[in-house]
């Protein structure tokens, strides 16, 4: 974007050079020209310090999304989980009793110990 406003105050100051001895003046339009190659060059830093945090902040951005939605993700399987276990009752033909299942575990902490 910047490039061509410099361009034309560089080509317009080095045309300013390549006058003849009387004329090589140092005059206002040249203070100006030299002004604008200085404003122009320091919008520019700005501009690319500017695009530098933005591409920084934009991948800052796509880790909180990922994160976000891998977070929602667990959540929605989750939700699944609770709904299709708010179905079943005692009856249902998908719970399955196994034998010694509720047995207290020889390397359990005792409830005194608790």
């Amino acid at each position: 974007i910047l490039m061509m406003p410099e361009a034309i105050s560089r080509e317009c100051l080095e045309l300013r050079t390549n006058r003849y001895e009387p004329d090589l003046v140092r005059d206002d339009a040249e203070q100006e020209l030299i002004k604008e190659v200085a404003i122009v060059g320091e919008i520019r830093r700005v501009f690319l310090n500017t695009l530098a945090k933005v591409e920084e902040q934009m991948l800052m951005n796509k880790a909180a999304k990922a994160s976000i939605e891998l977070d929602w993700s667990d959540k929605m399987v989750a939700l699944k989980l609770d709904r299709k276990n708010a179905t079943l009752s005692p009856e249902s033909n998908l719970i399955l009793y196994h034998p010694g299942v509720a047995r207290w575990p020889e390397n359990a902490t005792t409830l005194e110990y608790w």
